[in-house]
């Protein structure tokens, strides 16, 4: 009996499970014209047509499809089959009347990129296909643009199985409910943490080593030392350079872990995160152990006293492994201040005797590879590559190559990373990349008003264009040009360079300038009024080792003149230049320095002569975004006529600026010193800057101090592609008397 029961049950629930009717009418609650389309594709997918039988397993399949659509939070049925109607009963996701972007953070990405990278659909119910997209969409911008860390929320809310959209309100403004509000939180770096084996750090120590900007320590700092907002949020790059650090500190191991750990800081814009660092550090000693005695093995550049010096333990000492992990920091950490690369420490304890093995290394294989549309020739590009192998893999060998690259004004940076380690060596490669900048103009113009002509006279000026490296020899082309109209002085020079002279260490410099004075310019070094001048000089440079070279130079004077005819003079000069500027444009770092003795006479008359020594020095460098560049230049002539053949000129707008005519005299001084600010690197690097200038020229050396030139002031200057830098200055002199200059290229 039992079992003809559950037959019949089981045949009820076949029956009523597959039981079918006929459609006649097919409805809906609501309108679905928005996506007709799909749902009556997945309605004749399971044959619910309007007179058609169907039964309501494919109605319930059918229903499970539609809402895979993505609009509507519910979806039920009414099936009346005395009349043939099928109902359905929508519930529609909440409908978007309009939608909007916060962003609870600095903005590391700007909202009208985000919303042009996404694609909401408005005046529809909110499609939670969709909406999925838009937030895999976001993540993956975020993460284009290398900050990966963000959370995104929205203003919508489950309740049950209804979707709506709350109202929500920023101190700034209020969006209604029909608005969707997507809120992107960008997490800065806060702090770190240190745990378990770790614990026992100095965690501002590591911070420093790390150098990265966390936020907690960036907010603390005074805003003009603080870096830009966006170094404070972790990027792909900053991770993976703020690991790599760690990673190549003696304290980690295969069980040391790295997590973030999400924290709230109420005055702090945005999210927070903790970098926390855990876990187990390698063991070299279980326990404390008794040491009576340090061994140091395989140290050949450093001294074993100051490795000694540097470590955290002593002979005849109790140690542990901490202690021995401190040392191997601290020996690593001595390597890296002597610019020694690459160094690793081994350790043996064995019968009380502690043994620190180091392994130092040496420069390999330097494989250059130039780009496919380089044009530079490789005896041109060897010149610059001071990183010869079996060199200490020391880190000046690096530098000097790549100073040498940017320094030329040949190569707008250079690509030179390690490729391989082996025992003793480390192998590089090195990717110079060639500038696509033409040429360089540097220049100034000054105004004042004129007395008798017309303002526009008042301008004067001077440019030059140079043009390097443009088939790939070494060569440097330049033209140059004064114009003064209320003076009526008019001047053009050629100017041309090349290194490595035929494969040779002789650098060769040459030039030709030509000044015409239509009405004539009295000249003090001839006193003689000139209205032609003809200059040619040719100055060949020794090199004699890493940006140090013997510098000479001959030159030809000829002057036409109204009171004594033709003059022709001739001049020269010896001296010594280092140059170690990272930029002959822009200087962040380096050293200059030149020497050198002259001389001239007049070929018409060689008692008419002049002889002197020049002397130039110039210091830049750089902390944070700021950049102090100071040049001292003095130099003396000694006439051994009265006609005055030589004279040095101070004063003007490469020299003690704001002054628009110079001081002459036999023997001078000149100090400039410049203060930036980098406001911003890129696209258009662009400085603030202080100045101060003074200097001097007199005849007698001895009154060079008695009555100087001096000016202060302030300005902005841009580096634009092409152009080169672009000075915009005002300053005011000792009589505290202002004025506005305009200048290209750097004054010292």
């Amino acid at each position: 009996m039992k079992k003809f029961l559950l037959l019949l049950t089981l045949l009820m629930v076949v029956v009523i499970s597959f039981s079918i009717t006929k459609l006649e009418t097919i409805e809906f609650d609501k309108d679905i014209s928005f996506t007709a389309t799909s749902v009556n594709s997945i309605l004749e997918d399971y044959d619910i047509e309007e007179g058609k039988y169907v039964g309501e397993i494919d109605i319930k399949l059918a229903i499970r499809q539609m809402g895979n659509l993505g609009y509507f939070s519910s979806i039920d049925f009414i099936l009346n089959e005395e009349q043939g109607l099928l109902k359905f009963l929508i519930t529609y996701n909440p409908i978007i009347r309009d939608y909007a972007i916060e962003i609870d953070g600095d903005k590391l990405v700007n909202k009208d990129i985000i919303k042009d990278s996404i694609e909401v659909q408005t005046g529809l119910p909110l499609n939670v296909n969709n909406y999925k997209d838009i937030l895999k969409q976001i993540n993956n911008l975020y993460s284009s643009k290398g900050y990966p860390y963000i959370s995104i929320d929205s203003n919508l809310n489950l309740s049950g199985d209804n979707l709506s959209l709350d109202e929500y309100e920023t101190k700034d403004t209020k969006y209604s409910s029909d608005t969707l509000v997507l809120i992107i939180k960008e997490y800065s770096l806060w702090d770190l943490k240190l745990t378990d084996d770790f614990q026992y750090l100095d965690k501002e120590e590591i911070k420093n080593r790390v150098q990265f900007n966390f936020r907690k320590d960036w907010k603390d700092k005074f805003f003009l030392f603080r870096s830009p907002k966006k170094e404070t949020y972790p990027s792909n790059e900053s991770m993976q350079k703020l690991i790599g650090t760690l990673r190549e500190m003696p304290y980690f191991s295969e069980n040391t872990t790295i997590n973030f750990e999400e924290i709230d800081i109420e005055d702090n814009i945005g999210g927070e995160l903790l970098l926390v660092i855990g876990g187990e550090m390698p063991k070299f000693l279980d326990g404390e152990k008794q040491l009576d005695s340090i061994n140091i093995e395989g140290n050949n550049y450093i001294e074993d006293f100051r490795i000694r010096d540097n470590l955290e333990i002593t002979d005849n000492a109790t140690i542990s492994n901490l202690d021995v992990l401190k040392s191997i920091d601290k020996i690593n950490q001595l390597y890296k201040e002597n610019e020694y690369l690459f160094t690793e420490v081994q350790i043996d304890y064995l019968d009380k005797i502690l043994t620190f093995n180091i392994k130092e290394k040496k420069i390999g294989n330097v494989e250059i590879t130039k780009e496919a549309t380089a044009k530079t020739q490789d005896y041109i590009v060897d010149s610059f590559v001071h990183m010869k192998k079996d060199d200490p893999a020391n880190s000046k060998y690096l530098r000097n190559t790549v100073t040498a690259f940017t320094g030329s004004g040949f190569y707008e940076d250079v690509e030179l990373l390690p490729t391989s380690m082996e025992e003793e060596y480390v192998n590089f490669s090195l990717k110079p990349i060639e500038s696509t900048k033409r040429g360089k103009l540097m220049g100034g113009i000054n105004w004042e008003m004129p007395k008798e002509k017309p303002w526009y006279y008042g301008f004067s000026g001077y440019a030059e264009v140079n043009m390097p490296n443009p088939f790939g020899y070494g060569q440097t082309f330049g033209i140059n040009t004064e114009i003064n109209p209320l003076k009526e002085e008019y001047k053009v020079g050629l100017t041309y360079d090349v290194i490595k002279l035929f494969k040779s260490d002789v650098n060769l410099g040459v030039g030709f300038d030509y000044k015409y004075t239509p009405k004539g310019l009295f000249n003090d070094t001839l006193n003689a009024t000139v209205t032609n001048q003809i200059s040619f000089n040719v100055s060949p440079r020794y090199q004699i080792s890493d940006f140090s070279y013997i510098t000479n130079s001959v030159s030809y004077d000829y002057y036409n003149t109204k009171d004594k005819g033709d003059i022709s003079q001739g001049s020269g000069s010896i001296g010594y230049l280092y140059n170690s500027l990272d930029s002959p444009y822009r200087p962040y770092n380096g050293e200059y320095f030149s020497s050198s003795v002259f001389g001239a006479a007049n070929f018409e008359n060689f008692s008419n002569n002049y002889y002197g020594l020049n002397l130039e020095g110039k210091f830049f460098r750089s902390f944070y975004k700021f950049t102090s560049g100071t040049r001292l230049k003095v130099g003396y002539a000694n006439d051994s006529t009265a006609n005055d053949l030589f004279g040095y000129l101070v004063g003007g707008m490469n020299s003690v600026r704001t002054y628009t005519s110079a001081k002459r005299g036999d023997t001078n001084f000149l100090f400039n010193t410049e203060l930036m600010y980098e406001v911003a690197k890129t696209p258009v690097p662009i400085d603030l800057f202080t100045f101060f200038d003074y200097g001097n020229a007199e005849n007698d050396f001895t009154k060079l101090l008695n009555d100087p030139l001096y000016s202060f002031g302030a300005g902005v200057k841009l580096t634009v592609p092409f152009l080169g830098q672009l000075r915009f200055e005002y300053g005011w002199n000792k009589e505290l008397i202002g004025g506005f200059t305009f200048g290209f290229g750097q004054v010292f």
